[in-house]
């Protein structure tokens, strides 16, 4: 097999996610990119010899092409390097997803194993009566869109109500 490795810096790889849009609340997309940057890190090592396919199996990644396009993505990008979420001061995996049926899930009822403490199930009350659309586990994105717009819930806000426990620090600048 032939596989094509596009091999960058973290920081650029995460002003090209293209897991959200350009038009959604600025804290969402803030909140978005910080839990792509953790799920990235925590990827390193995951493929022989490249760490994330950039297709919705991992993240959808579009490189540069994405920050011309979704300029307000590039920003938040900017605006959150170095910013990680820790449980118990460990870079944490945060999966996020579409949307729930009201409650997102743990770890373990999806994917088995060891239930993981930063992924309880939490009330996704703006997806109340929908059908879950993604594995629901960690932070739905509908939910956390809404909240930042109805609610005005800050990055750091969003992401501690869907990761229970956890802090959100800059480990890098």
């Amino acid at each position: 097999k032939l596989y094509l490795v596009n091999e960058l810096l973290l920081e650029d790889y995460v002003a090209g996610v293209a897991e959200t849009s350009n038009n959604a609340p600025t804290e969402f997309i803030k909140a978005n990119l910080a839990a792509a940057r953790n799920y990235a890190y925590v990827s390193k090592g995951k493929y022989p010899f490249f760490d994330v396919v950039g297709n919705t199996y991992d993240q959808l990644y579009l490189g540069y092409v994405s920050e011309i396009k979704m300029t307000k993505v590039a920003q938040a990008a900017r605006d959150t390097r170095g910013v990680m979420i820790t449980y118990n001061n460990e870079i944490i995996t945060t999966p996020y997803f579409g949307n729930s049926n009201g409650w997102t899930k743990s770890w373990k009822s999806v994917w088995g194993g060891t239930d993981k403490s930063w992924l309880k199930p939490v009330k996704a009350g703006y997806d109340s009566g929908r059908r879950q659309f993604g594995h629901g586990v960690g932070m739905s994105q509908r939910d956390a869109a809404i909240r930042a717009d109805k609610e005005g819930l800050n990055f750091e806000e969003l992401l501690k109500h869907y990761y229970t426990g956890v802090e959100v620090e800059r480990v890098y600048l």
